[in-house]
C-alpha cells in the first residue's frame, strides 16, 4: 500500500552490492507486520513476538471480527439476550481495532520520513567540512552527479510514495468507521425498544410511569462481568419491578418467556434509527420511589 524509494550514494552503492537490483521497497499491511520479527536481531524473541502478534491483532483480526459481528447483529433473528452479547462483541472489537491508527501512521510517514533521514544524516554528510570546505554533499556533487551516478547529489534520502492500494485501504478505512457506527447505533436503539416493550409487558405500567435507563442492568449486577450479564440484569430487575408494581406478583417466567421471543432483525428498524438520529437516548432507570408510593396509596 505504500513504498520507500532511497536514494543518493547510499542507495547506489546498495544497488551495486545487490548486483543492480533496486533497493526501493513497496509494504501492505500484512508485509508491515512480517517485517517486525525479520528486521530483529532475535526474530524469535518473545517481546518481538508478542509485538508482531499485537500488531496482526489490532491491525487485522479486530476490524475483521467487528464487520463480522455486525453482519451478525444486522442479519440474524437473535433473542434480546443474544443480541445483547453480540452488541457488546461489537463495542469490544471496535474499541479494539486499530486499522484507523494505521492509516493514520502512513500519512505520518509521508509527511515526515524524508525529513527524519535528513536529521540522522545531516551531522555526517552536511555539518562535516573537509580541509577544502566541502562537506561529503558538496564532493558527492562535484564527482558523482555528472555522471549519474546518484541523481539528487546527497549521500542519503528517502522518500515515502503511496501505492495505488493505499486507496483502498483508506476507503476501507473509511467504510469501517462510518458504516460500523451506523449500524451500531440502530442495533443500540433496537435492544433499547425491545428491553422497553419487555418491561412494559411484564409490568403491565402505562408509559408515563416509567423511565426507562440503560443503566438498569449495570446497578442490578454491580458492574461486574459487563457485557455477558447485561441480559440477566435486565431480566431480574424487570422481574423485580413488575413485583414491586403488581403487589407481589411473580412474573420471572413471562419476563424469561418474553426476552426468549425472536425479534425482527435490526435492519428492520432503519427507519427508526433515521428518525432518532437527533434524539437523545431514552433513560431507562426505574422509579422504584413513585410506584411503591403508588402501591401504598
Amino acid at each position: 500500500s505504500y513504498k520507500f524509494q532511497f536514494q543518493g550514494l547510499a542507495a547506489y552503492a546498495v544497488e551495486l552490492s545487490d548486483g543492480g537490483s533496486s533497493v526501493d521497497t513497496s509494504y501492505s499491511l500484512i508485509s508491515t507486520g512480517e517485517m517486525i520479527s525479520a528486521s530483529a536481531e532475535d526474530p524469535d524473541d518473545l517481546g518481538i513476538r508478542w509485538i508482531q502478534m499485537a500488531f496482526f491483532a489490532y491491525g487485522f483480526a479486530m476490524p475483521l471480527l467487528h464487520m463480522l459481528s455486525l453482519l451478525v447483529l444486522w442479519v440474524m433473528p437473535l433473542t434480546l439476550k443474544a443480541q445483547r452479547k453480540i452488541f457488546v462483541l461489537t463495542e469490544v472489537t471496535n474499541a479494539w481495532s486499530g486499522l484507523e491508527v494505521f492509516v493514520v501512521s502512513i500519512i505520518a510517514a509521508l509527511l515526515e520520513i524524508e525529513t527524519f533521514a535528513q536529521f540522522l544524516v545531516a551531522p555526517y554528510c552536511e555539518d562535516k567540512y573537509g580541509p577544502n570546505g566541502n562537506n561529503i554533499n558538496d564532493i558527492i556533487k562535484q564527482f558523482f552527479k555528472k555522471h549519474d551516478i546518484d541523481e539528487e547529489g546527497v549521500c542519503f534520502d528517502v522518500i515515502a510514495t503511496l501505492d495505488q492500494g493505499c486507496w483502498i485501504l483508506f476507503a476501507a478505512a473509511f467504510i469501517f468507521i462510518v458504516v460500523g457506527q451506523a449500524v451500531m447505533r440502530s442495533a443500540h436503539c433496537a435492544i433499547e425498544d425491545r428491553t422497553r416493550d419487555a418491561l412494559l409487558e411484564v409490568g403491565k405500567v402505562p408509559t408515563d410511569d416509567l423511565n426507562l435507563n440503560m443503566h438498569v442492568a449495570e446497578e442490578v449486577d454491580g458492574g461486574a462481568g459487563g457485557a455477558g450479564t447485561h441480559a440477566g440484569a435486565v431480566r431480574t430487575a424487570s422481574a423485580s419491578v413488575a413485583s414491586d408494581l403488581t403487589g407481589g406478583t411473580d412474573l420471572g417466567t413471562d419476563v424469561e418467556a418474553d426476552l426468549a421471543t425472536p425479534p425482527a432483525t435490526a435492519a428492520v428498524r432503519i427507519v427508526e434509527f433515521f428518525s432518532l438520529l437527533g434524539l437523545t437516548t431514552i433513560e431507562v432507570d426505574l422509579a422504584r420511589d413513585d410506584s411503591m408510593d403508588r402501591s401504598a396509596n
